[in-house]
């Protein structure tokens, strides 16, 4: 059986420090809080279109409008983490950019996946290939331009046991 989640409940915050620089970027917690015993794991992407929704805090609100202008989950990549004395940090040898991520030495951490549209708003993402165990995130490509994300960057993070 494949392990569904939606990824709204995956939504973590990226504490990015100065300067911008994805090696510089720490998940919070040292591991995800959502755990998949199960290689290939099925996500499905919701992207909300409703205007005018009141929001119980100011994080809230932005996570909602930011997510309202994305189109799909073409707009993220799925990036393995590096775990070390308990953090979660992009690795070494990623590079982010207005294009999104590439990587010279760190190509393998930066893992394929595959949409199918279920409607105008809801995507299921599959992995053609089983994730190797390890700490995961959906990271948006295009971070550095976009007001809402630039503002706190977050990433829709998970483990795979």
């Amino acid at each position: 059986g494949s392990y569904k989640t939606s990824v709204g409940r995956l939504a973590t915050t990226a504490l990015l420090s100065s300067g911008g620089s994805v090696s510089k970027l720490v998940l919070q917690g040292s591991t995800a809080k959502v755990i998949i015993n199960e290689q290939n794991p099925v996500f499905r992407f919701y992207f909300p279109k409703e205007e005018g929704n009141s929001f119980a805090n100011e994080a809230e609100g932005l996570f909602y409008a930011f997510m309202r202008e994305v189109e799909s989950p073409n707009e993220f990549q799925c990036i393995k983490l590096t775990e070390k004395k308990k953090r979660r940090t992009f690795p070494d040898g990623i590079s982010y950019s207005v294009m999104g991520f590439s990587a010279k030495t760190a190509s393998r951490n930066i893992v394929n996946f595959e949409i199918n549209e279920i409607s105008n708003h809801v995507f299921e993402v599959v992995f053609p290939e089983p994730l190797e165990p390890g700490e995961y995130v959906f990271f948006y490509k295009n971070g550095l331009n976009n007001q809402f994300f630039s503002q706190q960057p977050f990433g829709f993070d998970f483990s795979i046991q």
